[in-house]
């Protein structure tokens, strides 16, 4: 093997403005070898981490044997608790499998407890062919790892080789946190690596199967996103409460992809049936990784998460208003392409159909209203150029659905829904309620006195040519169930976030829009399956949320014309018979009239290019459910969640492509057009638990916002760097590492009420109002067929950015008087040759007192008080504690209290605290957020 040389580091955000983001890695990457290691790891027990030194040291010797570059061990491989916490820096184990890859020239990253600063984290420790050690630290912990007392890392780890760069995952955090993912994305990784640690309680009957369905569909769900291989190393043991089934694996590729650890079909890892390596050989690749992520919506992004930081969600449960049941319904509907009056007639009659059968959601696809299918202009027919006026037909036949003046079609279609009393989701091209040229591919959103629109954010080609890009994660309506969230195709399929945002602000359904097409390789052999259903029950059991997703059926165009429906017509076929064709080969005759192969191209050309589209359907519901072996329910063509899926005592599940079994996702034969599958939700299930839960580390908005602002200064130009902003009026200045964008704005304003301090007379007092803010107008970009941005503007976006990456010094001018002291957050600071300075993490109110000494009173200095209380995982006290009014040794001003009070904001108050300032008691109101997402 080569020599290699690591350049690792954690990618902080105070780092913004190095290369590795702008960098273009479309130079050929080279092929490499990588081990993914079933490991047998003793997880309790006095020697627990020299057994397991010593099983390492053989993997690594068969990984080595079989020419691998790169060992991958689970999560928790050398040391799982913080009574068994190693410091990679002096720990002879570390050293020794350092200096195995030293030796041998390879990477081996494996999990264990480190301690670092008396604090203790699940890490990924990376030893270098050069002998170095570095670590990840975990940055989402389980509610056992919190309970336990265990720290969270904050930044993201991308490690760089001669093979390109990695991005690092452990345990829970790759398969339940979207945003790390897309971090890694961002930052041009060519591969994840994750050090799992996935076990199943043996008493749970469906344990085992709902486990492996969870591990390999969200491995699946990565790769399908960002066309970026996975690794995935498992543990496979048990420690008497768990069993870790191992399954292992790398996955390139969108259907038979498993190359390493996969099952015979290929659709899904192997059942492990004992411990080892998993071997994969990747090939070279020129695959451009470079930083696309202004064709991704990164601006976007970032806002969106920005105001995520405080945001109160809705109460579900007993004392709820809402109700926890609903009948909803998905409609796989076959449009009239370009017939307006036709379409709303079928929608009526469904919509009529479904109240009879009790149906309360009712939802039909993308483009529902006049067909999706984009026809350039200059490709139409005379009689198509005359009916549309040379116009795009979605223009021509757009409805304005917000605003004081609906179209009469919305009016129409909303009033019916009202007395219904039932919620109709429509796809249709949108007319803007100003400005009458510009247009949306939206999602109408219908109802007992309501009409919304929602517009979609990420276009798929050739969506740009007449629809402009949505902006804004609005799609969220309220019903008797509780929110609903509604995203339209690729918003839900590449762009996790839309999702997550929904999840967050409390929507137990959201529903996916789409106008997905496939072709008869796809569903023949499970690519569609793989990609549809595998996607979207993994975001579902990522967030613990009910989806619905509804889909366009069969041929979608304009009436066949030319040389297509002349040799249609002399076979005796019409455009309905398209369908079965393109998705099912059996009928040979009619799919070599469609498709002929082009010898010279060296594949099958379509005389429907252009012209048309052929949807596979796949319209359903679906649940979460224990009790059936993948955790989910789908109603579709089948009722059967698990028809689909197949499961062998030595493969495993595996994807059922041969008809044994029934699949809800495929219903695109010609009786499943225009029928509406309806399905009852428990929505008790559907329990958003990692948005409602007290663990503030597994979810973590406020931090990915600093990450997808780091991401959005580097792709669009904006540097950070360590800086000071002054306000001139105030004599205020902040400092700390903030964006060249940042702005600071202070207002001053006399204060009623001032703390008493025994032996003191308030003399004057002021509240400072601060806030520090990045507000940047940028231009959202068209993008190509390739998803790239071709550098065509559509809409300009002003968003709110993460101005600062670092603690903050606020300095205040302290003025003349015999005692000036600064309150914030329920922390007292003391004034110093004329100046306050006070270190915050988060601007907020600052309370400025003066003071004159009253003549008859001596004050002794006072000692300084000792906070107590146990930290908490980001290293904060979580206690009251008392507090010293008096100046520290070197001048400047002294912090006197470690109290740890939240910022008041928009809180109500608890309780009461007390603080002492040289022996006069100052009463000071705790507030706290009904729930807490800063950590």
């Amino acid at each position: 093997m080569k020599g290699k040389k690591i350049i690792s580091a954690v990618l902080t955000v105070s780092m913004v403005c190095s290369a590795w983001l702008t960098t273009q890695v479309s130079a050929e990457q080279p092929e490499f070898d990588i081990a993914a290691v079933n490991f047998a790891a003793m997880l309790t027990g006095e020697d627990q981490q020299a057994q397991n030194l010593a099983l390492m040291k053989e993997d690594i010797a068969q990984a080595i044997d079989a020419g691998n570059d790169i060992v991958l061990f689970p999560e928790y491989t050398l040391t799982s608790s913080p009574q068994d916490a190693v410091d990679v820096r002096s720990d002879a184990g570390v050293q020794e499998i350092a200096a195995v890859a030293d030796i041998n020239d390879l990477y081996v990253l494996f999990g264990a407890v480190i301690s670092e600063d008396e604090r203790y984290y699940s890490a990924m420790v990376i030893c270098d062919p050069d002998g170095d050690v570095d670590t990840y630290k975990k940055i989402h912990l389980t509610d056992e790892e919190a309970a336990e007392g265990f720290s969270a890392g904050e930044e993201p780890y991308v490690l760089s080789t001669e093979y390109g760069s990695f991005g690092l995952a452990l345990g829970n955090e790759f398969a339940d946190v979207a945003e790390l993912g897309k971090y890694y994305y961002g930052a041009a990784c060519r591969m994840i690596l994750v050090g799992q640690s996935y076990g199943y309680d043996p008493f749970e009957a469906n344990g085992l199967t709902q486990a492996q369905y969870d591990l390999y569909t969200s491995t699946y769900a990565f790769l399908r996103m960002y066309s970026r291989p996975v690794a995935v190393a498992n543990l496979f043991t048990n420690d008497g409460n768990r069993i870790y089934f191992g399954e292992s694996h790398v996955c390139t590729g969108y259907q038979n992809g498993w190359i390493a650890g996969g099952n015979d079909s290929q659709s899904a890892p192997a059942k492990t049936v004992e411990a080892g390596i998993v071997s994969a050989s990747i090939p070279k690749s020129a695959r451009d990784t470079a930083n696309g992520m202004s064709g991704r919506r990164l601006n976007l992004l970032a806002n969106w998460y920005g105001r995520l930081t405080d945001y109160d969600l809705p109460d579900y449960g007993a004392d709820s208003p809402y109700k926890d049941t609903a009948r909803v319904a998905s409609v796989n509907f076959k449009p009239v392409w370009g017939d307006l009056d036709a379409n709303v007639a079928k929608i009526k009659a469904l919509m009529q159909s479904a109240y009879e059968d009790g149906v309360e959601l009712l939802v039909f696809p993308e483009m529902a209203l006049t067909g999706y299918a984009v026809v350039f202009p200059e490709d139409y027919s005379a009689e198509e150029k005359a009916l549309y006026c040379g116009d795009y037909m979605q223009h021509v036949l757009a409805q304005v659905v917000r605003g004081d003046h609906p179209s009469k079609v919305i009016r129409e279609l909303q009033q019916l829904a009202e007395s219904y009393g039932m919620y109709v989701l429509i796809g249709l091209p949108e007319q803007d309620e100003i400005d009458p040229d510009t247009y949306w591919n939206s999602v109408a959103i219908l109802g007992p006195d309501h009409i919304q629109s929602y517009r979609k954010v990420n276009l798929a080609f050739p969506e740009p040519n007449w629809s402009a890009y949505g902006t804004e994660n609005d799609g969220i309506f309220e019903t008797p169930f509780g929110y609903v969230g509604v995203a339209i195709c690729a918003d839900i399929y590449n762009y996790q976030e839309l999702q997550r945002t929904y999840s967050e602000m409390g929507c137990r359904i959201v529903i996916n829009c789409t106008a997905g097409a496939a072709n008869n390789t796809a569903v023949e052999n499970g690519g569609w399956q793989l990609s549809y259903q595998n996607r979207l029950e993994s975001f579902m059991l990522r967030d613990d949320s009910f989806m619905m997703t509804s889909n366009l059926v069969g041929y979608d165009g304009p009436k066949l014309t030319g040389t297509l429906k002349d040799k249609l017509a002399e076979a005796g076929y019409t455009a309905d018979d398209i369908t079965s064709s393109w998705l099912y080969s059996g009928n040979a005759d009619l799919y070599n009239l469609i498709n002929s192969y082009d010898e010279d191209a060296g594949w099958y050309t379509s005389l429907l290019n252009g012209r048309a589209c052929v949807f596979p359907g796949s319209s359903v519901s679906m649940a979460l459910d224990k009790s059936s072996p993948t955790g989910t329910r789908v109603w579709g063509n089948s009722a059967d969640s698990a028809a689909i899926i197949d499961y062998d005592a030595e493969l495993g599940p595996y994807l059922d492509v041969d008809g044994d079994g029934r699949s809800p996702y495929l219903n695109y034969t010609a009786d499943t057009f225009d029928t509406y599958y309806p399905a009852d939700f428990d929505l008790s299930q559907a329990t958003l638990e990692k948005f409602y839960n007290e663990n503030a580390y597994d979810y973590r908005p406020d931090l990915y916002y600093r990450w997808y602002s780091a991401l959005f200064y580097e792709t669009y130009g904006y540097s950070v760097a360590d800086s000071t902003l002054l306000d001139q009026a105030s004599g205020v200045s902040v400092s700390g590492r903030l964006s060249e964008t940042a702005k600071l704005s202070v207002t001053k304003d006399s204060a009623s009420e001032t703390p008493a301090i025994e032996g003191y007379t308030p003399k004057d007092a002021c509240i400072y109002t601060m806030d520090l803010s990045s507000v940047i107008t940028t231009q959202v970009l068209k993008t190509d067929e390739n998803n790239t941005a071709d550098g065509a503007v559509d809409v300009d976006y002003t968003g709110a950015y993460a101005p600062s990456f670092s603690m903050l010094d606020i300095s205040v001018p302290a003025g003349e008087a015999d005692l000036v002291m600064a309150y914030m957050d329920g922390e007292a600071f003391t004034a110093a040759d004329g100046l306050l300075t006070i270190p915050t993490d988060k601007l907020s109110e600052l309370l400025v007192v003066s003071y004159q000494k009253e003549d008859e009173q001596v004050l002794s200095e006072p000692e300084p008080s000792q906070p107590t209380g146990s930290e908490d995982p980001s290293g904060g006290s979580s206690s009251m504690a008392s507090a010293s009014a008096g100046s520290d040794a070197g001048g400047s001003s002294s912090r006197n209290t470690g109290s740890g009070l939240v910022n008041t904001g928009d809180m109500a108050p608890v309780a009461i605290a007390v603080l002492l300032f040289t022996g006069a008691a100052v009463t000071v109101t705790v507030l706290r957020r009904r729930r807490r997402h800063d950590g």
